[in-house]
């Protein structure tokens, strides 16, 4: 009998194992070795090329790494730009005030303060650009103003090692087993579908509730922050990537109108179960209005949704938008004949009959928004279509949006422990206390854009310990027993390996970091080699406490947790009502959606634990991206009225006024909000709806053809959104219930 099973002497099972470990542990296993070669290439060149700082170059190519190639070549160009700057800016600090040091640390100061402003403030390529630029006046400028003599020399040999890293870090990510940054954002684009498309299902099943919905909701935001950045590593990464930068901006944009119109009909749905009895009438119509689409969503989970595969179901998909107008029409039919619609008086009759058209019109408008994003995304494997790429990409393309008093906190808080930290340094007169700023503004600047940069400088100071001691067990125990380069790089890398691979894990990314960094800053082999332990022991000691030290004042100087910022954010949330009011309507739907993720993804970053201020948080988010975009479509229907009716008679001014005057109203209550701009909201929002009724079409015309009468599923919608139970002016609507009701003032 054989000990060998037939399967397991077969190719084929080992194949699908190896595949499967490559698709988990495999690829973070092979970006941990390429690290490793990455630092063992930097150590021999500056080596073997005579440069001071070996450490700088293996510095710099452990920085520089990243698990897709697009990632290291931007980080590469960002730090060779910030780098040229710091370097500008440590010698210009140095010829002018090296014989002041009070004058020299408040220029650091001031340099430091400015740079992680600018990073947190952009927070794209030039935010790392940014950050080396403070990072660079840290490494190079206070060694150089320690001895203005070699200030030039040092500055030139620090600036030739970080140059060998970034080539080393970039040319072992592009040539060895390339993980390249457009295969992991096609693999986001698939999955990002298909979850939508599952999430989709689930609310028209009815199989999701009102917080499950928003706990999505805030996972496609952060999906939409983590894409835009993919894509732009992307681009710059492959020139195919490139010349499709247009396509793969209206197909982000398309995919942000897709949510919006998702949660339009969201609300729909949630608000039928409070509904009277005879609601369910439109409830059944619904049903049967989508039920191609439901077969349809049912089939796009179950497949890979690559965007070849897209293009299968794009005739499908213009069939279901063609039968679904008929299906409207039929069930509008038999919604006015049934017996129970008949049974009612003609108020409730008419605001049933609204209901349905709001409804019907918020999902023909999805529907027909799904079949435009299929086509988009399908048209990204046409390569001979080049008409696609070159239709001009919208204005905004993305925009990332950042408290100003949050950015400028910023820059305030690190220049206050970069003061604190020097007046200990200048007090103490410690010898090593130049170890000591420099870590303390390199751990300032390693955390300037993490939401929360105290327990980054926490993780950052662990890190610091574990890497000190692991280095003194390396430099004082093996490396004088060893001889030639390969056995060094034996002692030195089990640090990098475990440095890398804790990177991997959000949790304990900062540990790793910090263990790798200051590990290089004194631990790791000099050239010359330095076996001395008093210096070592005085660095390892100064640079721990320059970050745990750091780390403690960033905790108690106005942290991002504090209830200031989030206040100030969902201050930024509620403006983009006002913006939607009256900013020019070019794009203005892709700036008010890119503006609204990215606010709601920072906030809730930045709120973790804090699960009140992130509940009122959605709570903004759901009213702001309703309301906001209920406006942008009445601007864009009311321009059309003035383009195919330019002379209105007198009642038709009369209501447009009112339309202005709701616009208004609305600005008012989210500049600040309170219960008299509520209640005042409130009552002209319902004017304008009466008014509105006056004005309807005839009910023969077709709805696309019937801007007044898609104007009134719009501000049925922003109706529903300020008395929305679970909206944040509810509050405001329970005070309404023991006031009496305030007489309508003249619009």
């Amino acid at each position: 009998m054989s000990t060998f099973s037939e399967s397991y002497l077969s190719a084929q099972p080992h194949k699908q194992a190896i595949k499967a470990w490559l698709a988990t542990q495999g690829a973070s296993w092979i970006y941990v070795a390429k690290v490793v070669l990455a630092i063992t290439i930097s150590y021999w060149l500056a080596m073997f090329l005579q440069l001071p700082s070996t450490r700088s170059a293996a510095l710099t190519a452990l920085i520089v790494m990243q698990p897709q190639t697009g990632q290291v070549l931007t980080k590469s160009v960002a730090r060779i730009i910030g780098t040229i700057f710091g370097l500008a800016v440590s010698l210009i600090l140095v010829a002018l005030f090296h014989q002041h040091p009070v004058m020299f640390v408040l220029g650091t100061v001031v340099w430091c303060m400015f740079c992680i402003a600018g990073a947190v403030r952009y927070r794209d390529m030039r935010s790392y650009a940014f950050l080396l630029a403070g990072y660079t006046v840290g490494m190079i400028g206070i060694p150089a103003a320690m001895d203005p003599h070699i200030a030039v020399s040092v500055s030139i040999g620090r600036a030739l090692s970080v140059i060998l890293g970034i080539l080393c870090g970039g040319i072992i990510t592009a040539l060895v087993v390339p993980n390249t940054t457009e295969a992991a954002y096609k693999s986001l684009l698939a999955q990002r579908l298909s979850n939508f498309c599952q999430h989709s299902l689930d609310l028209f099943r009815h199989s999701t509730t009102a917080q499950a919905y928003q706990v999505a909701r805030l996972k496609f935001a952060s999906q939409a922050v983590m894409t835009e950045s993919v894509r732009q590593a992307a681009c710059i990464e492959d020139p195919h990537m490139h010349a499709m930068r247009n396509q793969l901006i209206r197909l982000t944009h398309t995919f942000m109108a897709l949510g919006t119109r998702l949660h339009a009909l969201s609300r729909v749905f949630f608000s039928l179960p409070a509904k009277p009895e005879h609601y369910r009438l439109v409830s059944q119509a619904l049903e049967k209005i989508n039920l191609p689409l439901v077969e349809l969503l049912d089939e796009l989970v179950a497949d890979s949704m690559s965007s070849a595969r897209a293009a299968r179901y794009l005739r499908r998909m213009d069939i279901i938008c063609m039968s679904a107008k008929l299906s409207i029409r039929e069930q509008r039919t038999q919604l006015v004949e049934h017996a129970e619609y008949q049974a009612l008086a003609a108020a409730e009759q008419q605001q049933l009959f609204e209901f349905y058209e709001t409804s019907v019109e918020l999902l023909f408008r999805f529907t027909d928004r799904l079949s435009i994003y299929l086509a988009e995304y399908a048209a990204l494997t046409d390569n001979d279509n080049v008409d696609l790429r070159d239709v001009a990409a919208p204005k905004w393309s993305w925009q990332s949006s950042v408290n100003s008093l949050h950015a400028i906190s910023c820059g305030v808080r690190a220049g206050i422990v970069i003061f604190i930290a020097y007046g200990m340094w200048y007090l103490s007169g410690w010898q090593s206390g130049t170890m000591f700023f420099q870590t303390a503004i390199i751990g300032l600047m390693l955390s300037a854009t993490s939401p929360a940069p105290h327990k980054m400088m926490v993780g950052l100071a662990q890190g610091a310990g574990l890497g000190y001691v692991i280095g003194f067990v390396i430099t004082f125990l093996l490396l004088p027993k060893v001889d030639g380069f390969p056995l060094m790089m034996a002692c030195v890398s089990p640090i990098f390996i475990i440095g890398t691979w804790l990177t991997l894990n959000p949790k304990y990314a900062g540990v790793g970091m910090g263990a790798m960094i200051n590990f290089c800053f004194v631990a790791s082999p000099a050239n010359p080699a330095d076996f001395t332990p008093e210096p070592f022991v005085n660095m390892a000691l100064s640079g721990f406490m320059g970050m745990a030290i750091a780390a403690v004042i960033l905790s108690l100087l106005f942290p991002p947790s504090g209830r200031w910022l989030s206040r100030a954010l969902i201050h930024d949330l509620r403006m983009l009502v006002p913006l939607a009011s009256h900013d020019k309507l070019r794009d203005l739907s892709a700036k008010v959606d890119s503006r609204c993720r990215d606010l709601l993804h920072q906030t809730y970053g930045f709120t973790m634990g804090q699960s009140a201020v992130q509940g009122h948080l959605l709570e903004w988010y759901t009213s702001v991206s309703s309301v906001s975009h209920a406006l942008i479509e009445l601007r864009q229907l009311l321009a059309h009225l003035d383009t195919v009716a330019p002379h209105p008679d007198a009642a038709e001014r009369r209501w447009r006024k009112s339309l202005l005057t709701l616009k208004k109203a609305l600005e008012q209550l989210y500049l600040t909000p309170d219960a008299r701009r509520y209640l005042h909201a409130l009552n002209i929002a319902e004017h304008v709806i009466q008014m509105t009724r006056r004005q309807l079409e005839p009910e023969s015309a077709l709805f696309e053809e019937s801007p007044k009468r898609q104007m009134m599923s719009y501000l049925h919608f922003i109706h529903a959104a300020l008395v929305d139970r679970l909206g944040p002016f509810n509050a405001y609507n329970s005070e309404l219930i023991t006031t009496t009701k305030p007489q309508l003032a003249a619009a």
